[in-house]
C-alpha cells in the first residue's frame, strides 16, 4: 500500500494466492498502518486461495482477511473467494471471477 501512493495507477486488483507471509508478514504490517493513518484505498480487490495451499499461507490469508473485514477502508470494494485446490490449479478460473 506504501507502494503505491498514487491510487489513480490501478483501479481494479487481482490477487490470486497473495504471497502475504513475504518479508515476515510486511503486507499486514502496511495494512495496519494505512488503518492507523486512515488512508483511503479506492480500488476494488479480488483476492483468492486454495485451501490446499500451505498452512502458512492460508494462515496469513484468514488474516488478512479478517484485518479488511475489521478495518472498513474508504475507496475500498472487495470480494474473497477460496478454491478447492492449490494454486495453480485455480489461476484461470481465480482471474475470471474477478473480471466478473
Amino acid at each position: 500500500m506504501r507502494n503505491f501512493s498514487d491510487s489513480s495507477l490501478f483501479q481494479n486488483i487481482e490477487a490470486g494466492s497473495p504471497a502475504l507471509w513475504w518479508a515476515d508478514g510486511d503486507l499486514l504490517s502496511q495494512l495496519n498502518e494505512a488503518d492507523q493513518d486512515d488512508v483511503s484505498l479506492p480500488f476494488d480487490l479480488h483476492t483468492t486461495m486454495g485451501t490446499l495451499e500451505s498452512v502458512v499461507w492460508n494462515t496469513f490469508f484468514d488474516e488478512f482477511v479478517e484485518r479488511l473485514d475489521e478495518m472498513q477502508f474508504p475507496g475500498l470494494t472487495y470480494k474473497v473467494q477460496t478454491y478447492p485446490k492449490g494454486h495453480t490449479a485455480n489461476a484461470e478460473v481465480g482471474y475470471r471471477d474477478g473480471l466478473i
